[in-house]
């Protein structure tokens, strides 16, 4: 049994490495057909309905497309998706009935390897788009299985477990995973164009013993005849003899300059001094004043970062961000916005979001304002606290965190040393609280969180970011419905 899986290892390794690409060659997704579909169907990351949808909603939108292939009464396609992205994934081979353009045929059968492999120690991401910006779609632990199906450029594809109830398939880098032995996952070589043609090495030539012509021989040159310098002494004319300067007549007397009226003096317009608080917003708004809380209440340029919770029916959101100086440059996630003016709307789900808000000053300096989103149901009772995380476990099938709450304290738009914020915590309390099924876990910094894929992730990095660990925990009833980074102080240049 042992050799017979050596064997395997070494067929695959020689297949998919040594072996130059082919068209249609088990596992080569290199290759591709052009067209485009006249009607939109939803997207997954496997053939079924059963596989993972990114953001639960992806789909192609009958643009250009790219097609792999068939597999039964699924095609393989790639395509550009909304916000830039690039998504790889299946829709329904229906889409066969809609094709316009194709420059080859799009029902051809896919054809894979099947590998089992792990990931690397350190966990790797999980992309659908290995095209352009590689923006993953979910997080896979070290050691985590999976099945290398083929490859595509520097990229394994891959199917592993992304939930406890959901498969799905995707692409991570060649050298993040290796083959269950422990062999390197290979990466595929292009077919070269012609064999290379070589120059035999030239031999050196003899060494030649150069020769030498004699320096002729010059005859020798006279030295040069001086004339010698005269002894005799020049002959000079006399000095000039000159008439006396003449006399002149007195300066004449002139009558005085006459006087003018003064000129007023003309009035400029007066210098504007730049605004030292370039790179802040002087106020943020959004366009749910109704149903929109946040926390804080007020806003401040001096504090970069807040929770806003809307209403469940809440579907679009969109900001107003107003800068000191109106020459800076505002970005809403990636977006430019004049000062004063709507940003694009921003789509809510029940999953948290969060905005990013950069104001960069004409000095170059940057400020980056963070704002997490959160949907409620309009007629529960939602709080957001903060505390310290102690401790995450499991009884009676339920989660539940132990959590010191701390009393915030935030400064106000005269605050200018940086501090946002400052808490007290007059006794330490552990409270348990229970964890919703569907919480949403984020750790990290608020400058770089990282969404964890479930509780089991949030639970193994949580406290290697902080010596102290305080999070935002947004409730909904009694229970936890998302856990957010929090930090306290931040220097602002300005």
């Amino acid at each position: 049994m042992y050799k017979r899986r050596i064997c395997l290892v070494l067929a695959v390794m020689l297949f998919l490495a040594a072996a130059p690409v082919r068209a249609n060659e088990p596992g080569d997704l290199n290759t591709y057909i052009n067209c485009h579909f006249t009607k939109s169907f939803p997207c997954y990351t496997g053939p079924g309905e059963a596989y993972f949808r990114v953001d639960g909603n992806a789909k192609y939108g009958s643009g250009a497309c790219r097609v792999w292939g068939r597999d039964g009464n699924w095609l393989l396609v790639g395509f550009l998706a909304a916000q830039g992205r690039y998504r790889i994934g299946y829709i329904s081979a229906e889409a066969l009935n809609y094709a316009e353009g194709a420059d080859g045929m799009l029902d051809r059968p896919l054809s894979f390897v099947s590998v089992s492999a792990r990931v690397r120690d350190g966990g790797a991401p999980l992309t659908d788009d290995p095209v352009l910006n590689n923006e993953r779609i979910s997080y896979m632990k070290s050691g985590q299985e999976v099945t290398i199906l083929g490859y595509f450029q520097g990229w394994a594809y891959v199917e592993t477990q992304i939930t406890s109830k959901t498969r799905g398939r995707g692409f991570v880098r060649s050298f993040n995973v290796h083959l269950n032995d422990g062999t390197p996952t290979p990466t595929q070589t292009p077919r070269p164009t012609s064999a290379p043609t070589y120059v035999p090495w030239p031999t050196t030539p003899p060494t030649l013993t150069p020769t030498y012509t004699p320096r002729p021989t010059s005859a020798p040159t006279a030295p040069p005849t001086y004339v010698p310098w005269p002894t005799a002494a020049p002959t000079y004319e006399p000095w000039p003899t000159y008439a006396p300067w003449p006399t002149y007549a007195p300066w004449p007397t002139y009558a005085p300059w006459p006087t003018q009226a003064p000129t007023a003096r003309p009035t400029y317009a007066p210098t504007v001094v730049p605004d030292s608080r370039g790179n802040l917003l002087s106020s943020l708004v959004h366009n749910c004043p109704n149903t929109g809380i946040m926390l804080p209440s007020s806003f401040s340029p001096y504090r970069t970062e807040y929770v806003l919770t809307v209403a469940s029916w809440v579907t679009r959101v969109r900001f107003t961000p107003t800068a000191y100086d109106p020459n800076a440059v505002i970005t809403v996630n990636g977006e430019y916005v004049p000062s004063g003016s709507n940003s694009a709307y921003i789509t809510v789900n029940n999953d948290p979001k969060q905005v990013e808000i950069i104001v960069q000053g004409v000095s170059g300096v940057a400020t980056t304002y963070t704002v997490f989103l959160q949907r409620r149901p309009s007629d529960a009772r939602t709080r957001v606290e903060v505390g310290f995380i102690s401790s995450l476990y499991q009884s009676s099938g339920n989660w539940y965190v132990k959590a010191d709450l701390v009393d915030v304290a935030y400064f106000s738009d005269q605050y200018t040393s940086g501090a946002r914020s400052t808490y007290t915590n007059a006794s330490t309390v552990q409270e348990r609280f229970r964890l919703d099924e569907h919480c949403d876990y984020w750790y990290g910094s608020v400058q770089y969180a990282f969404h964890a894929s479930d509780v089991f992730e949030f639970r193994d990095n949580y406290a290697f970011y902080s010596d102290a660990p305080l999070f935002y925990l947004v409730f909904l009833e009694d229970d936890i419905v998302a856990v957010l980074p929090y930090s306290m102080d931040s220097y602002i240049s300005y």
